[in-house]
């Protein structure tokens, strides 16, 4: 039986039902979801026009856009390094005769290797020549050409030959020097490349950038002369491409005959003034610091024309005179004999 609610139950009624619907609200609220944890907020600070500067001058410092390094060591093979040269013709024809031959034997004799320039005739006409090195071992089993290349018929030829093998005997060093005519001294090289003696491969390390050049005796750096009037002494660190440069302040015209001392600590070169006049020309012969680059002026304005060609130890030179006579040169004390 249902009763009904007098007037002041009824109120009462009211407010128990309102408590009832609004905890069922609360709970429905958080079913089928896990509690949130609020994360804290967040700034962005957007940086000012100086600190975007900045940081670009850093990454620009960092990493710069071209590397010496690469452009040292990860080069293309000789082959492709040389001047490119059309082919000749199906008319052409290369000749057995030779403008010139480089020969050169490795200091432990199981190596021997021959550059030359050959002669490409089209129709009867001189039209370049076929130019090529080749190393071959002293008992026939390997033959690697390092060079192999054509050039046109004219003025400012090269030759590929050996500047230097290395100590270790699993390396050839080669150049490609400039055939010059005239008042051309001390031209031994323009570039520098190094052959694998036992895989062949050519890696170049040096562009053409020397008139005169030479290999420390440790293999990592090249000291050389540019071509121009007074160049400067340059010596170039292979692995990195970093250059150190000597400025003369004695006047001469050309420069070379760079030989490095033993311990690789010191270079005696040949300073030549008025080089295109033989009864005015001088040799001068120098000693240079390669941690200083101090330069020492052991024989100066010397009429005999000496020349630097080797080192006995680290305290004398070997110098040729004019008349093809050796001399001795003790860097310490400036003593010059006859041997």
């Amino acid at each position: 039986m249902i009763r009904k609610l007098t007037y002041l139950e009824f109120p009462v009624f009211l407010l128990f039902a309102g408590l009832v619907l609004c905890s069922a609200c609360t709970e429905r609220t958080g079913i089928g979801s896990e509690p949130t944890e609020q994360m804290p907020a967040t700034t962005l600070e957007v940086p000012s026009t100086s600190t975007a500067a900045a940081l670009k001058s850093i990454t620009a410092t960092t990493l710069p856009l071209s590397s010496p390094t690469a452009t040292v060591t990860k080069t293309a093979p000789a082959i492709t390094a040389m001047p490119p040269t059309p082919p000749p013709s199906d008319k052409s024809a290369v000749s057995d005769d030779r403008l010139a031959t480089s020969i050169s034997k490795s200091d432990d004799d199981r190596w021997t290797a021959e550059g030359w320039l050959a002669y490409i005739y089209e129709e009867g006409l001189l039209a370049g020549y076929d130019t090529k090195l080749q190393v071959s071992s002293a008992d026939g089993s390997l033959t690697w050409t390092l060079a192999d290349y054509m050039q046109n018929a004219g003025l400012g030829a090269t030759i590929p030959e050996i500047l230097r093998w290395s100590s270790d005997g699993q390396h050839a060093f080669f150049t490609n020097r400039a055939m010059v005519d005239g008042c051309g001294d001390f031209v031994n090289g323009s570039d520098l490349f190094q052959g694998n003696l036992e895989t062949g491969e050519v890696v170049e390390l040096m562009p053409p950038l020397a008139r005169s050049l030479s290999l420390s005796p440790d293999d990592s750096t090249v000291a050389y002369f540019p071509w121009g009037p007074m160049p400067d002494l340059i010596l170039r660190n292979l692995a990195t491409g970093e250059e150190r440069a000597l400025h003369w302040e004695t006047e001469f015209d050309v420069a070379g005959n760079i030989v490095w001392s033993p311990d690789g600590q010191s270079l005696a070169l040949t300073l030549s003034s008025s080089s295109c006049s033989i009864p005015d020309r001088t040799h001068t012969i120098v000693v240079v610091d390669v941690e200083t680059l101090m330069p020492t002026v052991l024989v100066e304005d010397n009429d005999q024309l000496f020349v630097t060609t080797a080192w006995l130890d680290s305290g004398r030179l070997v110098l040729q005179g004019l008349d093809e006579n050796r001399w001795t040169l003790d860097t310490r004390t400036g003593a010059l004999a006859k041997t």
